[in-house]
């Protein structure tokens, strides 16, 4: 009997329709975190920041597969980083800008405020984005590393915001990661982050012991051209 690694919303399916254990489900059994002792859980898999860390999860928690939905990778995220004890503006953030350049208040409904969700470095370093949006496969940015300074600003209610500063490079993603690492070299206060889920704005490794065996047909009913399920194989499991 091995475990299967999921968010805990799937436990049950996992139960009933595949007939296997999951490491995690809907009574919240398995999440691990903070919030359940400082446990390995799904949160701690899913957040973890490299290979070594994840592959020991799997093995305490004698898990030999793992399920990812695009829900999960995508518009659940937040909640595995909660669970996990770590802050979601370390993984991706909501940033504000003019059109015209000028920053306003936002607590205005007839703000003409332009709205952008960038992603940090550890979002692509975790171990879901590395299995779901890189399929465990190596990636190097190509156009896609962007490099921005942000402020931070108080609107009329009270509430704290983030808004562009300076999006460098004449507001374009740099070529490669080395032009912009040269540039963070001499601007200190500047950031890198991606626009884009699945394009890393750094290298990425590929994963040395974990195999895609299964992706969902496409398109699927959300209209997009990606799986809406994918299933990996720890190979290093051993009973």
């Amino acid at each position: 009997a091995y475990g299967v690694m999921s968010w805990w919303d799937y436990g049950h399916w996992i139960t009933r329709i595949a007939q296997r254990i999951p490491v995690a489900n809907p009574h919240q059994k398995g999440i691990g975190g903070p919030y359940r002792g400082n446990t390995s859980g799904a949160s701690t898999f899913m957040t973890a920041q490299d290979e070594a860390t994840a592959n020991s999860i799997m093995d305490e928690l004698d898990s030999r597969y793992i399920v990812i939905d695009i829900e999960t990778a995508y518009g659940k995220y937040h909640t595995m980083v909660t669970w996990s004890g770590g802050n979601i503006s370390d993984y991706y953030d909501i940033l504000y800008r003019e059109p015209d350049g000028e920053v306003r208040t936002f607590s205005d409904p007839g703000s003409r405020s332009a709205q952008y969700q960038l992603f940090h470095p550890a979002y692509y370093q975790s171990m879901c984005a590395r299995l779901y949006n890189f399929g465990t496969e190596a990636a190097v940015p190509n156009n896609s590393t962007w490099v921005i300074l942000y402020a931070e600003g108080t609107d009329d209610n009270g509430e704290k915001y983030k808004y562009l500063a300076d999006v460098a490079n004449g507001g374009k993603a740099f070529a490669s990661y080395e032009e912009a690492q040269e540039f963070l070299n001499n601007h200190p206060g500047y950031i890198i982050v991606g626009m884009n889920p699945f394009a890393s704005p750094i290298p990425i490794e590929a994963l040395a012991e974990y195999e895609l065996i299964h992706s969902s047909p496409v398109p699927n009913s959300t209209g997009q051209d990606y799986p809406y399920v994918k299933v990996f194989e720890y190979t290093g499991y051993e009973k």
